[in-house]
C-alpha cells in the first residue's frame, strides 16, 4: 500500500487528497486487469507449450519414423533377404560337396575298387622288383667299363713304353753305327 501511494505521488496524478481514492480505485482496477491480462497470458503461454510439446513429438515421430524405413525399410529388408537367400545357398552348396565326398569315398573304398587297387599295387611291386634287379645289372655293366677303360689306360701307356723303347733302341742303334 505504500509502495502505491509512493507510485501515486511520483507519478503525476493528482495530489490533491480528494482524487486520492479515485485515484486508488482506479490503479486497484489497473492491477486487477492487469493480474487476469497475466492469468490469460499465461494460460496462453501454457497453450503455445503444449502446441510446442505436440510439434516436438510430431517432428521425433517423423525422425523416428525414417530412421526405421532406413533401418528396417526396403532396402535394409532387400539386403537382409539377399544375405539370407546367399547363406541358404552357401548351406547347400555346403551339403552337396559333403553328399557327393560321401559318394565319392564310398566308391573308392567299395569291395571292387579295394581289389582293383591291391592289384594295382602288387603290379607296382613286382615292377619295382624288375626295375631294381635292372638298375643292379646296369650298375655292374658301368663298373665293368669303368674298369675296362682303366685297362685301356693302361693299353696306352704301355703304348708309350713300347713307342719310347722302341724310340731309345732307334737311338742306341744310331748311336752304335756312329761309333763303329
Amino acid at each position: 500500500m505504500v509502495t502505491t501511494l509512493a507510485q501515486l505521488l511520483a507519478s503525476g496524478s493528482p495530489r490533491s487528497l480528494e482524487e486520492l481514492p479515485t485515484s486508488i480505485a482506479r490503479l486497484l482496477a489497473d492491477i486487477t486487469t492487469s493480474r487476469t491480462e497475466l492469468a490469460q497470458s499465461r494460460i496462453g503461454l501454457a497453450q503455445d507449450v503444449s502446441a510446442l510439446h505436440e510439434l516436438y513429438r510430431q517432428v521425433m515421430q517423423a525422425s523416428i519414423r525414417v530412421l526405421e524405413q532406413m533401418m528396417h525399410g526396403s532396402v535394409a529388408r532387400g539386403t537382409k533377404a539377399k544375405a539370407d537367400h546367399l547363406a541358404a545357398v552357401a548351406e547347400c552348396m555346403s551339403k552337396k560337396l559333403s553328399l557327393q565326398y560321401g559318394q565319392l569315398m564310398h566308391q573308392v573304398y567299395s569291395p571292387d575298387m579295394q581289389a582293383t587297387l591291391r592289384a594295382k599295387a602288387q603290379e607296382a611291386e613286382a615292377e619295382m622288383g624288375v626295375l631294381r634287379r635292372r638298375t643292379r645289372e646296369a650298375e655292374e655293366r658301368l663298373s665293368e667299363y669303368q674298369r675296362a677303360r682303366g685297362m685301356k689306360d693302361m693299353v696306352r701307356e704301355y703304348a708309350e713304353i713300347i713307342k719310347e723303347t722302341q724310340r731309345v733302341r732307334e737311338e742306341l742303334e744310331r748311336l752304335e753305327t756312329r761309333r763303329a
